[in-house]
């Protein structure tokens, strides 16, 4: 047997009797070892990627459900009965707390000129607006600029 038939019959049995990675190892490719951490790395890429859309989608579902929400709450509520607008930022909470107190489901509206405003009542109706109107006219909170607002014009109808 010639010299050279004997090294590669030698060679050879070194690759059949070591492992895989061994060879892999030896002719710079990546082992098992190196393939299963960077599947590891792939699949927490993937699991990232995966939770910042899922909170981008929930996100985008919260803003759409509270859009809807005060859509309806607009629709349902056009004629708000005004007792209070307020230029002094703290003045506005202070008369929602007190009306609170008194039983009402008070609302905060920001106009574009700065102001608050706090409404005692709001309905779809302007016959109840204008009938509640009249009540919180009676009590003694009762402010002397009490007026009713539409929600859907922009206006102080009464």
């Amino acid at each position: 047997m010639k010299p050279t038939s004997i090294i590669a019959a030698m060679v050879s049995m070194a690759f059949m009797f070591s492992s895989c990675d061994a060879v892999k190892s030896f002719f710079g490719m990546p082992t098992s070892k190196d393939i299963e951490k960077m599947q590891i790395e792939e699949q927490m890429r993937l699991d990232k990627i995966k939770r910042y859309n899922d909170s981008i989608a929930a996100a985008r579902a919260d803003s759409i459900k509270a859009a809807q929400a005060a859509e309806l709450k607009k629709a349902q509520s056009r004629y708000m009965v005004i007792v209070g607008s307020f230029k002094e930022v703290q003045n506005a909470p202070n008369m929602m707390k007190m009306l609170e107190s008194k039983g009402y489901k008070p609302e905060t509206i920001k106009f574009k000129n700065g102001f608050d405003v706090v409404s005692a009542y709001s309905s779809r109706d302007y016959r109840d607006a204008l009938s509640a109107m009249h009540e919180i006219m009676e009590t003694p909170f009762c402010p002397e600029d009490i007026w009713i607002y539409d929600r859907q014009s922009g206006n102080h109808v009464e």
